[in-house]
């Protein structure tokens, strides 16, 4: 029975060929295209937020630290991208120095998902208390946020990063395993500090400001159809700062979901066969190209929601290329 049961799960020529193909896709063209559109789209951003109409706005000096922490995050990126290339000078010749790398820029994503979960509670109280905001969040208050984020990132990344190469592994997040110095035990506080404390509570909370805000949006339609209104007292300004973080969670959703499952429900230490290794492997491969998506796109976001963010792209890119021919 065994015997059966090995042959009928070992994988055929076909299935070894497509596979590879799609690890290739995967691993080797579809990232340096990722990083090129991710640097430019996130420069682009600060740029244009940096802009006077924008730099009061506390949403938006979040969006401009949301960018920076994005261009950073690209960084794991970039050495997944390399490894790829040439796994063997990165992982077994330079794994004791590219591992711990590695997990420190794995880390650096919670920097952006903390960063989305401010900017969410923030655009929150903006939505829900629009004559109490000014007094609640200051521009000062932001900065201390964003500090304590960077302070909680770093406890966290740093013993995290007491990474050494374990050959034998399956997906990169195991291959890079901790060093022996580290108590077994600790391995799952480690884990779940980094699972828990940057991918999911932000992932969360970020659904739950979320709802919050479109359940307030829908009332104070409600409210404005009632009395007749036909003004809300809200800029449109603000509503299409409301909308660009809308399509950003959304996209943070679409992207960061299957990675978060995959923290919550896989068993490292389950025997696969060489057909569910193959699946293992996509799949992992797939989740983590997602969670590249996500530090890449939100330039593209905001220009897909809001006409008046497209067209101060533009007046930036004619400014820069009026002082280029200068």
């Amino acid at each position: 029975m065994a015997t059966t049961r090995s042959v009928d799960d070992a994988l055929s020529e076909e299935e070894a060929r497509i596979s590879s193909i799609v690890l290739f896709t995967l691993n080797k063209i579809l990232p340096p295209a990722v990083i090129v559109g991710g640097l430019v789209g996130n420069l682009l951003i600060y740029l244009v937020l940096k802009q006077p109409q924008y730099s009061k706005q506390t949403t938006c000096f979040f969006m401009r630290m949301l960018a920076i922490c994005d261009t950073t995050s690209l960084g794991h990126n970039v050495i997944r991208t390399v490894i790829a290339y040439h796994p063997t000078f990165m992982l077994l010749q330079s794994g004791s120095a590219v591992c711990p790398i590695m997990a420190a820029f794995t880390c650096v994503y919670g920097l952006s998902n903390w960063t989305t979960a401010a900017m969410t509670f923030d655009r929150f109280l903006a939505v829900r208390y629009p004559l109490k905001v000014a007094s609640w969040s200051t521009m000062r208050r932001c900065r201390m946020i964003v500090g304590c984020i960077v302070i909680l990132e770093m406890s966290v990344l740093i013993p995290y990063s007491f990474r050494t190469v374990d050959e034998t592994a399956l997906v990169m997040k195991e291959i890079c395993t901790f060093l022996p110095v580290i108590p077994v035990a600790a391995y799952s506080v480690l884990h779940g500090l980094q699972s828990y404390g940057l991918f999911t509570t932000p992932f969360c909370l970020i659904f739950i400001f979320n709802i919050s805000i479109i359940t307030t949006l829908i009332q104070e339609k409600i409210r404005k159809r009632k009395s007749m209104l036909t003004s809300s007292g809200k800029t449109s300004q603000d509503g299409q700062i409301t909308l660009m973080l809308l399509l950003v969670t959304s996209v943070f959703f679409v992207t960061n979901l299957p990675f978060t499952f995959d923290q919550l429900i896989w068993d490292p230490n389950q025997v696969l066969t060489p057909r569910l290794a193959m699946i293992r492997k996509i799949t992992y491969e797939f989740e983590v190209f997602l969670l590249f998506l996500n530090p890449s796109v939100n330039f593209y976001t905001y220009c897909l929601g809001s006409k008046k963010f497209r067209q101060d792209v533009s007046s930036v890119l004619k400014r820069a290329l009026k002082l280029s021919v200068i």
